[in-house]
């Protein structure tokens, strides 16, 4: 499956804010879909995309 938008904003929110848990909230999403939706995204292009907390 490909990426989808949702995903790819979420995760240009989460570098622009630092943050997952308040890019999450911004995208009205809990933070356990949004962690989600960025692992599909990292097993997707096989790179880890956010350093690991």
């Amino acid at each position: 499956m490909s990426p989808d938008l949702t995903s790819i904003e979420l995760f240009l929110k989460a570098v622009k804010l630092g943050n997952l848990s308040r890019a999450a909230e911004q995208s009205h999403l809990s933070l356990s879909t949004a962690s989600r939706r960025l692992s599909l995204l990292e097993q997707h292009f096989k790179v880890a995309l956010l350093p690991p907390l």
